[in-house]
């Protein structure tokens, strides 16, 4: 009798790791959006409001902050097409999407042979891994779940067409990593997993199976381009070349760890540099101990006598993200790049377990409770992390509580009270991310907004000078400087300042009504009304209060 025939229906341990999931997953629902760019990627994006073929088309041909992803503002347009700005319906959205994925690991781990159980241990332990709930929990991190969905349906497409040679799979699977491409970046590593499906399936790599994946190079290698394109002025740390060759190493290390031990978890993780001498002796001893781990899993692997197509796989689609071209300034790597790469390490997991357990029959008595403890720990892990996105403050607050060097929590902290009107929890976030980094310029300009708006003009000047002294080309320094200025009756100075922020960025509404203002109290008033109108033609709200004004002079001929 062939054991690997299951004795029920298999639906029954599908249903089962979805609703755990599912459970564990539920807090997300009561999450709000974050100041971590949904309010830049779906707040204040004016590409989701127009779902017109002409506003489709804008969508296909902009960038999303530094991103080619016209998929998923496309979901954003149908969802505030649905519900507005209901954070729920986005949150319901993003954890559908995950427990469809949850589905297709299942399903591709299923048709890869071995028990139902392997299928069943890793979708369960990808849908409630702890490292998930940032691509689950963040809005704008939709690119995950909706590029892993078309991934792994690509890879069963792929697989089925192997065995059955059917051309429509083949076609079915060329569409949906398109698909994929179009929804992140990092679906470029598929037609090289392709490859190792081939090796998998015991396929000669020949000159027919490296033809039919031309095409796959070559959108890869296209939508790549665009990626490398708009994100060639987002901000990187300076390194020497030396630390560069180390960063991989590090950073593949790091997220090996953090799969098998995902404690102190955070959305910023920086530099091995500013945290202890520990791990800055770990970042340069990182490449002799990878290639020791690396010998231990062979030598391993060889014992057992398994496969390692789990690794290369991990290795594969990772690739992406271990900063082989440059290292992003806010963080060293994140949480989310584990989402598709994790499950080759499962795979690998189970597979040696059950090599294990036929060397070792006592071993299943062993096995078997600790992957029960793993799952709990994992589950109630990623549960109470959920409720970590819940609004940026308790965000923000998490990573300081884990990594108090990181200057960009306090200075996101400190915006998200101001927005809350908690003026002095907001001051003393600004000031720490100026102690951490004094080159911090916009945490000046945000401390010496809260300094003017307290009537202590002299310290906010201070901070406005110093904002413009680091970057000199900063309009909304410019703006708040030339704001202070007028409070305090320099006009022509806080003129000079206006129209240096209009001349630097002509969109910022505040500079036109803050220059018509002054010309105001200058009694220009056709001078006024003409920077009213241009700050109430870019939608300033407080632009109606001044024109009533203007209007009441005109009618007395002022």
């Amino acid at each position: 009798m062939n054991q690997n025939k299951p004795q029920f229906p298999a639906w029954l341990p599908l249903v089962f790791i979805i609703a755990l999931t599912a459970l564990v997953m539920s807090p997300c629902l009561d999450n709000g959006f974050t100041n971590w760019d949904d309010n830049k990627v779906l707040m204040k994006n004016g590409l989701i409001r127009d779902l017109s073929p002409a506003g489709i088309k804008r969508i296909f041909s902009s960038f999303n902050l530094g991103h080619y992803n016209p998929l998923v503002v496309l979901s954003y347009a149908v969802e505030y097409r649905l519900w507005g700005l209901n954070p729920q319906g986005y949150h319901a959205t993003n954890l559908f999407l995950h427990l469809v994925n949850v589905g297709l690991v299942f399903w591709l781990v299923s048709l890869s042979g071995g028990p139902m159980w392997v299928g069943m241990v890793v979708g369960l332990l990808f849908g409630i891994h702890p490292l998930h709930v940032e691509s689950v929990a963040w809005v704008t991190e939709r690119k995950d779940v909706l590029y892993a969905l078309f991934y792994l349906g690509g890879l069963i497409s792929y697989l089925q067409y192997v065995r059955t040679g059917s051309r429509k799979k083949y076609w079915l699977c060329v569409g949906l990593f398109v698909s994929s491409m179009l929804s992140k970046a990092m679906a470029v590593t598929f037609p090289a997993v392709l490859l190792l499906v081939d090796w998998a399936e015991g396929r000669r790599w020949e000159r027919r199976v490296f033809l039919e994946k031309i095409g796959f190079f070559l959108v890869a290698g296209l939508i790549g381009s665009l990626v490398l394109f708009a994100h060639q002025e987002e901000g990187v740390q300076q390194v020497s070349f030396l630390k560069k060759v180390f960063y991989p190493s590090y950073i593949l290390l790091f997220q090996l760890w953090k799969t098998v031990w995902p404690t102190k978890l955070s959305i910023i993780y920086t530099s091995p540099f500013r945290t202890s001498p520990f791990f800055t002796g770990v970042f340069y001893a990182s490449p002799l101990l990878l290639a020791g781990l690396g010998w231990g899993i062979y030598r391993i692997n060889k014992y057992l006598g398994g496969r390692l197509w789990g690794l290369w796989f991990y290795l594969l689609t990772s690739l992406p993200v271990l900063q082989l071209l440059s290292l992003p300034e806010k963080s060293i790597t994140n949480d989310r790049y584990s989402y598709v790469p994790s499950i080759g390490l499962f795979l690998l997991a189970c597979e040696w377990g059950i090599l294990f357990c036929r060397r070792f029959p006592w071993a299943f008595n062993v096995l078997v409770p600790a992957l029960v403890g793993t799952v709990m720990m994992f589950g109630v892990a990623a549960h109470h992390r959920c409720a970590v996105w819940k609004d940026s403050i308790t965000l923000w607050t998490d990573v300081i509580l884990h990594y108090p060097e990181a200057k960009d929590a306090y200075y996101n902290r400190g915006v998200a009270y101001d927005d809350v009107r908690m003026m002095q929890q907001a001051y003393e976030d600004y000031t720490m991310a100026i102690k951490i980094d004094p080159e911090h310029a916009k945490a000046y300009v945000n401390r010496g907004v809260l300094l003017m708006n307290n009537k202590e003009y002299d310290r906010a000047l201070a901070d406005f000078d110093r904002c413009l002294a680091i970057s000199p080309d900063g309009a909304v320094a410019y703006n708040n400087r030339g704001n202070t200025l007028r409070l305090m009756g320099r006009l022509a100075e806080a003129e000079t300042d206006l129209r240096k922020a209009i001349a630097l960025n002509p969109d910022i509404a505040p500079s036109y009504f803050n220059l018509a203002l002054v010309r105001y109290a200058q009694k220009d008033y056709e001078e006024s009304w003409k920077w009213m109108l241009e700050a109430k033609q870019r939608g300033y709200p407080r632009a109606v209060q001044l024109e009533r004004l203007l209007m009441g002079h005109r009618r007395r001929g002022s």
